[in-house]
């Protein structure tokens, strides 16, 4: 198995890892701000379930708790999220972009995928640190596919040469796995 990289430079890591921090501490800040005593920060506790409420079920009972309040959003979510700051720190640190072998995406992604289908047909019922660890895990792959995508279609700061080369090194990842 072999390991390959996608070289970047530009912003667009910086304010993407900007943004996944901000993300998490709306999260957090969510059940710190509903034990408040001032009107005005439970008010911004409220918009920041509401706003958060598309991407997560919010179940009291599958998340960690701050202050008696649940965090807006489950344990498993917050995982993935977690692990986004993880990738971005990777990435912003190495200056790179590794694209693994497809058997490291499984590993991490197929224990999640399992976990959650197990779960939701009631086979049994996980634990929180199950779906933080399940949650971690595909937050990686998830993040890296991500960042992969983004830098490999969408950004201009590939030269030509550059970018040719990056097309030909995805397409033969592809095909050979």
């Amino acid at each position: 198995m072999q390991n390959y990289s996608i070289k970047y430079s530009g912003n667009l890591i910086h304010i993407l890892f900007l943004a996944i921090i901000v993300w998490i501490a709306g999260i957090i800040f969510a059940p710190v701000f509903a034990n408040s005593n001032y009107t005005s920060l439970k008010n911004i506790s409220d918009f920041l379930y509401f706003f958060l409420k598309p991407v997560c079920h919010q179940f009291e009972n599958r998340s960690f708790q701050i202050e008696g309040h649940a965090l807006a959003v489950c344990v498993r979510c917050f995982a993935i999220y977690f692990a986004g700051i993880f990738v971005f720190l990777y990435y912003l640190l190495q200056k790179q972009i590794r694209i693994f072998s497809r058997i490291i995406y499984a590993i991490l992604f197929f224990p999640a995928a399992i976990d959650f289908v197990l779960e939701k047909f009631e086979f049994y019922f996980d634990h929180p640190i199950t779906r933080f660890i399940t949650g971690f895990a595909f937050g990686i792959v998830f993040f890296q596919v991500l960042l992969v995508a983004i830098l490999h279609k969408k950004l201009p700061v590939f030269n030509t040469e550059e970018k040719s080369m990056n097309k030909k090194l995805v397409k033969r990842i592809i095909a050979n796995g």
